[in-house]
């Protein structure tokens, strides 16, 4: 049963179960995944990973708006430097707002969800579409401290669901933590419901790929 489960289960690559590639979310996404090149850039990692897998899965890659790979370097085009920049990231990280947008910024519609009053189910529910949805990705903020991992509030990208375990699959841009990791929906939420200094809880943003 779930209940005997460590709160996260860790996998290596090889390790790796068959379920990830039933969603359209995975195979793009592991493709253009990579580590954070720099203290605190996990919010943009996650967005330069999103950003590639997007256009990777799309028929028509110039009509999100740019046309060559994204990196943590060029990702801070004019618009971008108008929200932040990487000295200041590099300082205080990147506000789950400011990430939003962000995405906006590269043509990306984007929902953020505060989920301190979601239930599970509202949540498991997000996570099924999404990880269906081959234009939908999902970028999740947590405090990892909450079920006493380590203390250290991270953005991680959403790339599979394991109904056997109730598990969301995460794809980790820390360079000293396993890439993969799975984590039950139930502790996911734990950790999104953790309020911030400014008593905002964490959070997360659905980006979506515009329909012609």
């Amino acid at each position: 049963t779930t209940a005997a489960v460590s709160p996260l289960i860790l996998i290596g690559e090889e390790a790796t179960p068959a379920l990830e590639k039933e969603y359209h979310a995975y195979n793009p996404l592991i493709q253009h995944y990579e580590f954070n090149n720099y203290p605190k850039f996990d919010g943009i990692t996650c967005a330069v990973i999103v950003l590639n897998a997007l256009r990777t899965n799309s028929d028509e890659p110039t009509t999100l708006g740019y046309h060559s790979i994204i990196t943590q370097e060029n990702i801070f085009n004019s618009k971008v430097l108008a929200i932040t920049n990487p000295e200041n990231v590099e300082k205080n990280g990147v506000a789950i707002e400011e990430l939003a947008m962000i995405f906006q910024a590269y043509g990306l519609k984007t929902q953020t969800q505060y989920p301190h009053i979601m239930t599970k189910e509202a949540l498991k529910e997000i996570i099924l579409t999404t990880v269906h949805d081959p234009n939908t990705m999902m970028v999740v903020q947590y405090d990892q401290s909450q079920i006493e991992l380590k203390n250290q509030v991270t953005y991680s990208v959403v790339a599979g669901y394991d109904q056997a375990t109730d598990s969301v699959l995460l794809l980790n841009v820390d360079p000293s933590s396993k890439h993969k990791t799975w984590i039950h929906v139930e502790d996911l939420l734990k950790c999104m419901k953790s309020l911030d200094e400014n008593h905002t809880p964490r959070g997360m943003i659905l980006v979506q790929k515009p329909q012609e």
